[in-house]
């Protein structure tokens, strides 16, 4: 799927604001499972493996720190869930499109300051 480097940008912000109202593991696990959808279709799959797995790293640590000094499992995997959901769309986007391509749509279309685009985009 072929899509303009502003259009995946709106698409990876809903995508993890999207997050913000579940509350239950399986609406999380479902929109986990599209925004998975969504880096296939983009043939970003491949190059998103990287970020995927250090951002699980990350994932994994919250899950103990939320279990052992937080409210128990139920709130370990749902918090997990939402931290998950949340970046996965922003791996999708900087393996789907060239930091270039994302810049100069941000100075052109949405007009961002050069140098407010570049700092954006090179975090």
């Amino acid at each position: 799927m072929k899509l303009a480097p502003l259009t995946k940008l709106v698409l990876a912000f809903s995508l993890s604001i999207w997050a913000f109202p579940l509350k239950t593991a399986l609406a999380l696990g479902i929109l986990l499972g599209l925004q998975i959808l969504f880096t296939v279709l983009l043939g970003a799959l491949k190059r998103s493996i990287p970020g995927f797995t250090g951002i699980l790293f990350g994932v994994g640590f919250i899950f103990v720190i939320q279990y052992f000094f937080g409210g128990g499992m139920n709130a370990a995997i749902i918090t997990s869930l939402k931290m998950l959901t949340m970046t996965i769309p922003f791996i999708m986007l900087v393996a789907a499109t060239p930091i270039q391509d994302l810049s100069a749509a941000l100075v052109r279309q949405c007009r961002v300051a050069p140098e407010y685009a570049f700092l954006l985009t090179s975090v």
